[in-house]
């Protein structure tokens, strides 16, 4: 019986049983998944579009020409603060508030599909299962973001006073590894955080993140792992640069949004492997009566 109640990713210890499991999961609901990528891809090309459609517009050259000096006397006056974001793992280099908010649902769909995979669920619509996941992400995630938007803006600023002006040319170079350092640190310790978020949302951002943090460090060497792997072929320039001489821009830009989406469920399976191994120890317990729950909860 307690067997019957155990989900089948409880025994996951290595880096290749999540990817094994990650492709199983995958493949099983292909479909699903290509399209939400699709979906992604199209979004950011019509933000792409209509970024490029204003730049072009004469009117408003005189606009962003002050909106660029306006840029360069507060890099100025402020030198040491970081004048680009990391990317976000759907956005590729052509990182835009807008579209990463359009990840919000997408993180939501994903879950629900990952989910649903884990419980069985095989037969659930498509569109029911779009729907529901965009409904999740977008009612429990939108405070997320703004919490991670406001922990990055931190991190950024607290490096900056670290350093003067007068010293700018001869430290900047261990500025911006210091930085790119503590960047991915903190962004590996919230790589679970928004599935927490979707989980379980009256927490506060402080009980989510050390949450989170005792989360990933069940499984520390199989998420920086997974980490490489994703900065590598997803957020990598030179795997873009290399995919689009191969296959040309368009397609390099799915290419990579499809693995974008794939590292996604593997975070979500880490996460809840995570989740039995914490149940395991005594801590919140997470069964399929449990992951039941929570999806027919999320309807």
């Amino acid at each position: 019986m307690a067997g019957e109640t155990r989900l089948n990713i409880n025994n996951l210890r290595t880096t290749m049983q999540i990817i094994k499991q990650t492709t199983a999961t995958f493949n099983t609901n292909f479909f699903t998944l290509i399209l939400l990528a699709l979906l992604l891809f199209t979004f950011r090309t019509l933000i792409e579009n209509g970024t490029r459609n204003l730049t072009r517009d004469a009117s408003l050259d005189s606009f962003f020409s002050r909106l660029d000096l306006a840029d360069r006397n507060y890099r100025r006056l402020h030198p040491l603060r970081p004048t680009f974001d990391r990317d976000d793992p759907f956005t590729g280099k052509d990182n835009a508030d807008s579209f990463s908010l359009f990840t919000l649902p997408s993180n939501g769909i994903v879950f629900v599909v990952v989910a649903n995979d884990l419980l069985g669920r095989h037969d659930s619509c498509i569109s029911e299962v779009v729907w529901v996941g965009a409904k999740v992400g977008v009612k429990k995630l939108t405070w997320f973001f703004c919490l991670r938007w406001a922990v990055r803006n931190a991190e950024s600023h607290g490096i900056g006073l670290l350093f003067v002006p007068r010293i700018y040319d001869r430290y900047m170079p261990m500025y911006f590894l210091l930085w790119w350092a503590l960047d991915e640190v903190v962004a590996l310790v919230m790589a679970l955080d928004c599935w927490i978020t979707i989980d379980s949302s009256r927490r506060t951002g402080f009980e989510i993140m050390r949450e989170g943090y005792d989360l990933i460090s069940r499984m520390w060497h199989q998420a920086v792992l997974i980490k490489c792997y994703e900065h590598v072929i997803v957020e990598g320039t030179a795997a873009r640069y290399h995919l689009s001489r191969v296959l040309g821009e368009g397609s390099a830009s799915i290419f990579q949004l499809i693995f974008a989406v794939y590292f996604t469920v593997a975070w979500v399976i880490v996460y809840l492997v995570t989740r039995c191994k914490e149940a395991d120890s005594g801590g919140r317990r997470l069964g399929r009566k449990e992951l039941e729950g929570l999806i027919d909860g999320l309807k």
